[in-house]
């Protein structure tokens, strides 16, 4: 009876047995199971945030002013201008980065300069106080030279001739004159403009936006009595409608054209840009479309020398 008996309950002890086993046969598939929809959950966000980070590209700040016709602006807004056109050639040439722009004072692209911000900017001229702080691009901007802008019906109060001297004007305190602050005009200007910055009849403009436009307009209501003459003074009188109010006079202390760069912050980053900004200018500067973009800086009658000026200060170097 005990035999019988064990034989009878032998099969129940052996079923029960078998639950157990396949409770941690179906436990253990479910822990593995989880493991692995973990761990592809876990792989796919390491690719996505791999992928993401791929993505992401290093952005790069480019300041502008509204300085026509280099920055052409629709209120406040970059809209076109012949530097708007080069850095369109630059951008497509670094898609690696993203490329933004933005509005800022010369003033303030100085500051952040200073502190190593990672912003480029176009057109700046080179002085030896801002190399300090400066890295320059090969030349890829060119300007005429400056010219004192009077108004036209006072053509004889300046001696009634198409030449004259700065020098003798800033000393001269029955004419008023009025000074773009942190503005270059090159050699022969910027040493006069220093060294009588603190004249009476010596009016300093902080703000440079639309810089163009507020001497004309400044000069025009007889605020002052010169200006001197900015790359797109003529632009803006051509807006305004005010170019036959004007007479240009020649600068005994400057005849010949300026060149401007590429800017960047005297850091290794902006090192390593201009080096890449480099390498674009050298395959574009000889290029007939780059010095096209640069011919509306003058008029018909001037486009010989400026393409001879061109040729000089900007595309040599370029093949150096």
């Amino acid at each position: 009876m005990l035999k019988a008996r064990w034989e009878m309950e032998q099969p129940l002890t052996l079923h029960y047995r078998g639950k157990n086993e396949l409770f941690l046969f179906c436990l253990t598939c479910i822990v593995f199971a989880s493991l692995s929809v973990f761990s592809i959950v876990c792989a796919g966000e390491i690719i996505e945030n791999e992928q993401t980070h791929a993505a992401a590209k290093e952005k790069i700040i480019w300041p502008y002013v509204c300085y026509p016709p280099l920055y052409i602006c629709e209120n406040e807004k970059l809209v076109k201008g012949y530097a708007n056109q080069i850095l369109k050639i630059i951008w497509k040439q670094m898609p690696e980065y993203e490329h933004e722009v933005m509005l800022s004072p010369i003033k303030r692209i100085f500051e952040d300069a200073k502190s190593g911000e990672k912003q480029l900017f176009y057109g700046m001229y080179k002085t030896p106080e801002r190399e300090k702080f400066l890295h320059y691009s090969l030349p890829c901007r060119i300007s005429p030279p400056t010219y004192i802008v009077i108004r036209k019906n006072e053509f004889e109060k300046f001696g009634k001739e198409n030449q004259v001297s700065f020098k003798n004007l800033l000393e001269n305190s029955d004419f008023k004159f009025l000074m773009l602050n942190s503005i270059s005009f090159g050699p022969g200007i910027d040493e006069l403009l220093a060294q009588h910055r603190n004249n009476p009849n010596v009016i300093i403009e902080y703000n440079t936006t639309n810089m163009g436009a507020k001497s004309l307009k400044l000069l025009l209501n007889n605020r002052v009595d010169y200006i001197l003459s900015l790359d797109g003074i003529s632009y803006d009188a051509n807006e305004q409608g005010v170019s036959n109010q004007l007479a240009y006079l020649k600068i005994q202390e400057q005849s010949k054209y300026q060149v401007g760069y590429i800017i960047a912050p005297k850091t290794q980053w902006g090192e390593q840009m201009i080096k890449k900004v480099n390498n674009i200018l050298r395959k574009e500067i000889p290029r007939e479309s780059f010095f096209q973009i640069l011919k509306p800086l003058v008029g018909r009658e001037m486009i010989p020398e400026l393409k001879r000026q061109f040729n000089k200060k900007i595309l040599e170097p370029s093949q150096n």
